[in-house]
This record gives C-alpha cells, sequence and structure tokens, in this order.
C-alpha cells in the first residue's frame, strides 16, 4: 500500500494549523443556519454540535486512511471533513424531512448512510 511520506505530511499538517481557525468559524456558521431551520420548521431534536479537525485527529487520518493514501493530495482542503455539524434526532421520520431543506440550503456534492447493529444510524452530507 502506497503511503503518504512524511514530509508531505508535515506540509498538510502545517497547511491546516493555518487555516484551523477558519473551519472553525465555519462550522459555527453553518451550525447556525441548520439551527434556524430546525427552529423555522418546528423540528424536534436533541443537540445541534460543531467542530473542526483536531491536528492530531488528521495526521492519524493522514498516516492510516487507506482512500487518503490512494489520493495525490496537493492541499489539506481536498479533505473533506476538516469542519462538521452534527444534528440528533429522536426520529428517522424527522432526519428524512430535514435531508430536504439541506438540499435546499446548500449545494450537497455527496453523501451516505451509515447504519450500524447499535441502531447509531448516520447521514453525512458534504
Amino acid at each position: 500500500m502506497k503511503k503518504i511520506n512524511e514530509s508531505k505530511i508535515k506540509r498538510l499538517l502545517h497547511e491546516y494549523i493555518k487555516l484551523k481557525p477558519l473551519y472553525k468559524d465555519f462550522s459555527l456558521a453553518v451550525k447556525f443556519i441548520l439551527e434556524t431551520i430546525l427552529k423555522d420548521n418546528q423540528f424536534k431534536y436533541q443537540v445541534v454540535s460543531f467542530r473542526e479537525k483536531q491536528v492530531d485527529s488528521l495526521e492519524k487520518k493522514l498516516r492510516e486512511d487507506p482512500k487518503l493514501k490512494k489520493l495525490s493530495l496537493k492541499s489539506v482542503q481536498e479533505i473533506d471533513d476538516l469542519a462538521g455539524c452534527r444534528i440528533i434526532f429522536y426520529t428517522d421520520d424527522d432526519v428524512q424531512r430535514f435531508v430536504n431543506y439541506i438540499y435546499k440550503e446548500f449545494k450537497v456534492v455527496k453523501h451516505n448512510l451509515k447504519y450500524s447493529e447499535d441502531d447509531y444510524n448516520v447521514m453525512h452530507c458534504i
């Protein structure tokens, strides 16, 4: 398996450290938009959280993620999970209904569903 070399990892991490505050601000802005949609449309949900990826988590991903090893990354900005928001809903029906609002408000470039045996089901929208 192809390995990302050490100098490339250091370069990508250095690039991300400079951009990290921007990713934090971005995820906070998206959180605000999501909360507005939720409140304006009477959704019942538990929580909306946001985050920018931690540097150590990014480093681990660069070293271990087989999908990234196949890519020829020129910039850290090619990685699609550097910032994110999470909404925890009570019902799957609300998730499905909310997805329609996501597609209206944002340009979704990809999405995927992940189902687990412990009933922690996830829909990722990028």
